[in-house]
This record gives structure tokens, sequence and C-alpha cells, in this order.
């Protein structure tokens, strides 16, 4: 029926069904090609769930091959026939979609493919060097975008918040970002050998303990500034100035203070940062931990009385969270027990598992875990945003922290946890159709839906991906389970195609669900009070370990500089503290890695415990730089 008002001819379809889709869009389909009709021009995917769709290929079509950060782009569009001819293929196609009986007409624009176009079989970031490749080009970006190109790392330039042009948003340094900063920067020379990371970790080291250190008058305790800031340190702040721990003393601020200082430790054997870090574990014991019979550590503290139940902490007061429980596992704890072997941490982990294996698990009444607590810890369902809420990641990351609890202690329990999330979280947390993680979502689902509802948006953050992509690379490496192969590929090419700055440098912050960079607010910054230099280069790092020695079996060079301890004007520099050098990058299946050779500048190193990855130092009195050659004992 036609009708006409003010010269406009509109057309009125009667009786349509309610919220019937009848305009086009555009989307994102990854998957794995089926069928191809080169003739037709037609091909049909099938998503992570088996799902199928069918699409038409335009003659305008566009095809490239996933690249990594700093790589030229890579244009394969000439291969398009080749590529949708090889079944099986992983890939992701951007199209429009039109409207067309009870279905769309899917015309495809863009075709992405994850490994050489003629190349059915491997994926490009699988290759050895894509992940090293990767921290190197994140690692150089951050260090220009704080301090410039000249090589000078003066920390008084440092900034938690950075525009993706680097303008001074604001003065803040805050701890938590700085040292996750110079974990950043620690394992991108690690990986890399750039003595450029090494020299910008020292002077960062050097100006977290000079300006954010707070010691207790008796020596027993080190604690630290949330923030410095006016272009100085003489402007310090402690109790934290964000809205979700206004006005207290949050533990994850402590637990992230040492991630830094932790990665740094490895690679220098640094006495003094080591004294630093177990003061600060003290007081964190001393402080947050409930030594009661609930156990488990206290959320926040006040920042005058030290107390966990002080009435001026409001929301936060005598609670506790996965921040103040699990955190201290991938933030520091695992990576100090690696490089001391010191039993008191090794019992700090256990407790830690213990406390996540028993009381996060809720699958009763969620396929999420249960993230804020009581002091005796019955469910917090009222605190702030998160109410009865689900952050997918924090499900990841305890699939990802389990697995390693199992390495460690060899209790089968805690993989059978982490198998059991690797397998629930995909049904809810992850988009089978386009590829990527959600991130926060409520964790009961209404009585007439089909699906969780998301809490505010269905956009998907970069830690998400981190999360979940070394869970699965972990989890398969432990299990041989191809699901979990799956879940690790899948999630790798979505962080590649869609996180990757091609225009600006590093990653994006979120995305939308179709992969398209979000880029407002702080979301469009490069870093801020939630993003810094650390996620993306934890992932590398990780990524870059599983991959070659779980999965590919290529072996991988990691770099140290055990003499390089900090001179300070109460200590001068001390020489070979310490002739066991223990240089386990990772907890890994028990057998499973190796070392296979040493070398100290440039020269072969002889003296070493292969299996038992530890390395007995030279007596000698100058700087060195040490490369250790790991390999999978399957290779």
């Amino acid at each position: 029926m036609l009708t006409k008002t003010d010269n406009v001819v509109i057309e009125k379809k009667a009786d349509l069904p309610v919220n019937q889709i009848e305009f086009s869009f555009s989307d994102r389909f990854s998957g794995y090609v089926d069928q191809f009709d080169k003739k037709k021009k037609t091909f049909s995917l099938k998503t992570s769930d088996g799902k199928k769709y069918e699409f038409i290929l335009t003659d305008n079509a566009s095809c490239k091959e996933v690249r990594n950060s700093g790589e030229d782009y890579r244009d394969c569009t000439s291969d398009i026939a080749e590529v949708l001819s090889q079944k099986g293929r992983y890939i992701s196609v951007y199209g429009i979609a039109y409207p067309q009986g009870k279905g769309f007409a899917i015309e495809v624009k863009d075709i992405t493919v994850f490994g050489e176009s003629s190349d059915s079989k491997n994926f490009r970031f699988e290759a050895p060097e894509w992940w090293r490749d990767q921290i190197d080009a994140f690692g150089q970006f951050q260090l220009n975008i704080q301090f410039g190109d000249s090589g000078n790392y003066d920390y008084e330039n440092y900034r938690t918040n950075t525009s993706a042009t680097r303008g001074e948003d604001s003065k803040w340094q805050e701890i938590d970002t700085l040292s996750r900063f110079l974990y950043g920067i620690c394992t991108a020379y690690m990986m890399t050998g750039d003595e450029h990371f090494l020299r910008a970790a020292r002077a960062g080291v050097i100006y977290q303990r000079k300006h954010m250190r707070i010691e207790t008058n008796d020596g027993k305790y080190v604690y630290w500034y949330h923030a410095v800031m006016e272009n100085h340190a003489d402007h310090k702040i402690l109790p934290s100035v964000f809205a979700d721990d206004y006005g207290a003393i949050p533990l994850y601020e402590q637990i992230y203070a040492l991630s830094g200082l932790v990665q740094f430790y490895r690679i220098t054997n640094d006495a003094d940062v080591l004294q630093d870090i177990d003061k600060t574990i003290a007081f964190m014991n001393r402080y947050f931990r409930d030594d009661g019979p609930h156990n488990g550590y206290y959320s926040h503290i006040d920042p005058v009385t030290f107390s966990p139940h002080d009435e001026s902490l409001g929301q936060n007061r005598s609670k506790k969270n996965w921040n103040s429980v699990g955190d201290h596992m991938p933030a520091y704890l695992e990576s100090l027990y690696l490089a001391t072997g010191k039993k008191e941490y090794l019992d700090m982990i256990h407790y830690v598992a213990e406390l996540i294996y028993k009381h996060f698990p809720d699958y009763d009444n969620s396929p999420f875990v249960q993230e804020k607590f009581q002091q005796d810890w019955s469910h917090d369902y009222e605190w702030g945003w998160q109410q009865n809420r689900g952050v997918v990641g924090h499900n990841l990351k305890i699939a990802w922290c389990m697995t390693r609890f199992y390495h460690l202690f060899g209790e089968t329990k805690y993989l059978e946890l982490a198998k059991t999330i690797g397998l629930t979280i995909p049904e809810v947390g992850y988009d089978k159709t386009r590829g990527g993680w959600y991130d926060v979502m409520e964790r009961v689902k209404p009585e007439n839906q089909d699906f969780y509802s998301f809490a505010w948006h269905d956009r998907k953050a970069w830690w998400q991906q981190e999360q979940a992509l070394l869970a699965y690379m972990v989890l398969y490496g432990t299990t041989k389970n191809n699901v979990f192969l799956k879940y690790g590929q899948e999630t790798a090419a979505f962080w590649n195609m869609s996180f990757l700055d091609h225009d600006i440098g590093e990653v994006h912050f979120a995305v939308q669900a179709d992969g398209t960079p979000y880029l407002t607010g702080t979301e469009s910054t490069k870093g801020s009070h939630s993003k810094g230099a650390y996620h993306s280069f934890e992932l590398c790092y990780f990524a870059h370990l599983y991959n070659n020695l779980l999965h590919v079996n290529a072996p991988v060079d990691l770099y140290f500089s055990p003499n390089n301890n900090i001179p300070t004007a109460e200590r001068p520099r001390e020489w070979n503290t310490r002739t066991e050098f223990r240089i386990q990058p990772i907890s890994f299946p028990e057998g499973q890695v190796r070392i296979a050779s040493v070398t100290i500048n440039g020269e072969k190193h002889e003296e070493f415990d292969a299996e038992g990855l530890t390395v007995y130092l030279p007596k000698r009195d100058d700087d060195y730089v040490m490369k250790v050659t790991y390999e999978s004992v399957d290779a």
C-alpha cells in the first residue's frame, strides 16, 4: 500500500512480525571453508560452533594475510580462488547482509587469511619468531611514546595516561601501571636481548624504589604510594583516587607494584630488589591477610589504621575478591618462586590455589565463577558495578592459573577445574560467529531469554583476549586436547586481525563485536589506569613460550644480565652474590622443557643443569649478557 505525505511516497507493509529485520547490515563471520563454487562465485563457512553460512563473492572483494605489528600490508586478492578452494582453512570474512526470504544474502567485501595464501595448514602467528617480533614492536612503541627516541629514559617524563600521540592528559604516575610498564620492558629484553629495554627497565626500577617506596620505621615492611604527580616526585598520594578504591589502599595495587620488580630480579639477580619484594609480601600478609577462620586476603585497608574493617572503606569494608586473592599468582608470585625456589613462596601459591579452587566455582548457580565475597566467603551481589555479573576474562584467567597450579603441585583437581572452565566458558562468553571474547555479562540468564545478557555492551577488550589465548594454549600444551588448540588458534587469529594498531602502534583497548576498533574516550588511549605496557607484553611472552615449547617444538632464546645489579649510594655494586641462577621462565608440564645451550657474551658456557633449568654463574667482574636456549624434550 502506498501513501503520500508532503510529496513523499511511503510504502507501508502490513502485519510485519515484531522485530523482523528488514534492513541491510554489515558484519564479520569467521570460520572454516566448507564449499566453494568458483563458477557461481559462492562459498560457505562453518563457524566455530559448526553453523553454516553461505556467501556471495563480489568482483570487488579484497583479500589480505594477517600481519604482525610493524609489518606492511600483505595483499593476496589475486589468490582468493586458491584460498577458498582449501577446504577446512580458517578465514574471516567481512560482508554486507541483505534480507532475502527468511534469511539473508551476504556479499563478501573483505577476506582475512591467517597463513600464507597458498598454505592452508599453518598459521603465521605460529611461526617461531612471531611473538618475539610482536613484543619488540610493542616495546619500541612504548619507549618512544613515553620518552621519545633520544635513548634517555628519564622517568620524570613517564605518564600513566597517554594518548595515541603521547599528549599529557594527566601528570599522574600510578604505581601499578609504572610497575607493569617495567614488567613489559623487562620482558621485551628477555625475549629480544635489546640493550635499550634493559637500560629503560633499570632506570625505571631505580625511579620506582626512590620515589614510590615506603619502608616502615622498624624496617620490617615495604609498601607503595598509589601515585606521584606534577612532573616530579614531591607530590605523593597514598590512598587510591580511582573510583572503585577511593580513599583506600587496594591490595591489587600492592600486588602489581611487584610485577616489574620481580621480572627485573629474574633478569639481574639484584639483591636489593629482592629485599623490597620480600618486605612487600610481608606487608600484604600482615595487613591484608585474613588469619582468622575464614582465610584469604581482604581487598582494601584504611590508609591510616591499616584495618580492612574500618568504616571509612564503605563498600570495600571487610571484602574479598578475585584481585585480592587470585592476582598474586600471575602478577608476581609464580615468577618469584621460579626465580628463587623458596618454599615460602610455593606455600603461598598453594594457599592461593586452595582459596580459588574452594570458593570461586559456582556452577550450581551460573556458568561464570563468583568474584566478589564477604569476609566469610558468602557471595556479594551488591558491590558497585559488578553486582551479580561475571567478567569473562577472569574466568579464563582462573583456567590459566589452575593449569599452572597443576604444573607446580601435580594435583589433578586443579587441572580438572581448568578443563571445566575451558569447556564451559565458550558457551557463554565466546563469539563463535565472529571470533573473540566478550567483556562483562550477567551471571544468571533471564527465564525468558535463550542467551546470557551483556552488562552494557558487546565489545571485546584486549586483556580478555590475552587470558583466553594463554588459557587455551597452556591447556592444549598440557592435555593435547585439540578442542583447546582450536580455541587457542581462533583467539590468536582474532587478536592478530583486530587488536594490532597498524596506524599508531601497539594494540587497541577494545574493538566492537565485529573487530572494528572502538576509539572513544579512555578506550582510545594507549595508557590509562587500566591499560599500559603489561597485558599485551605478557601475552607475547607466554604465547612465545607455549607456542614454541608446547606446540611447534621450536627452540626459544631468552636473555639475562645477572651482573647488572643496581648500585646505590648506600650499597655499591656487588658481584656474584649468588652462583646458582634459576632460569625457569614459566611453569611447564613436568619434564617437557630443558636447557639446550648457554652463552655468555657470545661464548659457550657449559656449567648448567639442563633438566633443572639452572645456570651456574661464572666468577667475573664485568657486566655480561647471558643467552639461554630452551628446547622441548619432544623436539
